[in-house]
């Protein structure tokens, strides 16, 4: 399998399907229902395994995908091992949006002391992308549809 290192090497990797099990326990209200890589969704032991700061922002990146649906709707997760690894989840639904606190947090246009529970999850997302070697880009891939993305090294 995939490894995503970063920060302590000694740390033991988390697998898809923990992660899988961690974004479902997020959204399980109902009004948003999440897509999974095939093979981790069902406990398949195939595909990547996350170091814990790769899955700390997969699960960030989520939050923020959830945080953009105010009327419910659809999350996506995928990753891309063709070249480093690229991680991308999409949340699609009407009214699909990023508050603009987190727009802020993630371009790192926000001074920490000026951080709010609104602006801490882009912060986040933003520094762990950082400390991973990759950049955070957020985009709109189609009316009411929002693409939350990171590329990082391999």
């Amino acid at each position: 399998p995939h490894r995503l290192w970063a920060g302590r090497q000694n740390a033991a990797p988390i697998g898809l399907p923990e992660a899988g099990r961690l974004s479902r326990g997020i959204v399980e209200d109902g009004k948003v229902e999440i897509d999974w890589p095939a093979g981790a969704a069902d406990g398949g032991s195939d595909g990547p395994e996350l170091s814990r700061e790769a899955m700390k922002l997969l699960l960030n990146l989520v939050v923020l995908g959830l945080e953009s649906l105010p009327r419910g709707g659809r999350l996506g997760v995928a990753l891309d091992h063709s070249s480093g690894c690229e991680i991308t989840v999409s949340a699609a639904g009407e009214g699909a949006a990023l508050r603009e606190e987190s727009a802020g947090a993630i371009a790192g246009e926000i001074d920490l002391e000026a951080l709010t529970a609104r602006s801490v999850q882009g912060y986040f997302v933003s520094y762990l992308a950082k400390a991973l070697g990759g950049a955070p880009d957020v985009g709109a891939s189609a009316p009411d549809t929002l693409t939350l993305r990171v590329r990082l090294p391999g």
